[in-house]
């Protein structure tokens, strides 16, 4: 009689488990977007779910076997402010990543103005990515009234791309990422956050605040946030599907 053989079997790694990996003990929040009602699911297990209005959920993902949510361009955005975001929110140090994929190949120089995620505590501390509507995307951080922004050029497809900034008042550093690749100089600089109180309305994913302003069109994917700036090899592991 053969000896019966034991196989180990791989799994393959889901990309949600790549995000939830890394700096777990710093990830503020993890909203991979698939959810299938208006509750926009946080996983990082800190209890910071948000709002989904008028996203149409279910869309095509990245390739993960997962699904997106679909923005308007008008109406759409995910309300992520809650109080818990609001304490663990660090203005001094931290990492933002999206993945997003436009309407069409003319969002990128339409003239419009379009958040992929703002997260804004007052007018005088805040963090923003966004496509500019002239073929360029800004990402950056306002913090104590001081601005400290950098500016890349956008693709031109409608292709799944991967969106990411990191600062570091300590590290002086602002960086700003296009599918895991640094664009641009190291911005320097960076101001003091101070926010004396939160808003509540200006937290947003696909787009920069309730009203909604500056709507994003196309669909978005595994937004995170960290209290901690990765490093260029952490956010390059993180886009990749």
């Amino acid at each position: 009689m053969l000896a019966r053989r034991h196989l180990t079997v791989m799994r393959p790694e889901t990309y949600a488990a790549r995000v939830l990996s890394v700096e777990t003990d710093a990830l503020i929040g993890y909203w991979p977007l698939w959810d299938g009602g208006a509750t926009a699911v946080n996983m990082s297990g800190a209890g910071k779910d948000g709002t989904h209005t008028a996203v149409a959920m279910g869309n095509a993902g990245i390739g993960d076997g997962r699904t997106s949510g679909l923005y308007d361009g008008s109406t759409s955005y995910t309300n992520i402010y809650s109080a818990g975001l609001a304490a663990a929110f660090n203005g001094a140090e931290g990492s933002l990543l999206i993945w997003g994929k436009v309407s069409g190949v003319g969002v990128w120089t339409d003239g419009t103005i379009r958040a992929l995620i703002g997260i804004l505590a007052q007018v005088t501390d805040y963090v923003i990515m966004r496509f500019q509507g002239n073929g360029t995307i800004l990402g950056g951080i306002v913090a104590g009234d001081t601005s400290k922004t950098a500016i890349f050029t956008s693709p031109t497809d409608a292709l799944w791309h991967r969106f990411a900034i990191s600062w570091s008042v300590l590290g002086n550093a602002l960086k700003l990422y296009l599918d895991g690749v640094q664009q641009g100089a190291t911005v320097t600089g960076l101001g003091t956050w101070s926010p004396a109180s939160w808003l509540t309305n200006s937290s947003c994913i696909g787009a920069n605040s309730t009203a909604p302003g500056q709507p994003f069109s196309g669909t978005l994917a595994h937004c995170a946030l960290w209290s901690k700036a990765l490093t260029a090899d952490q956010i390059a592991y993180l886009s990749k599907a």
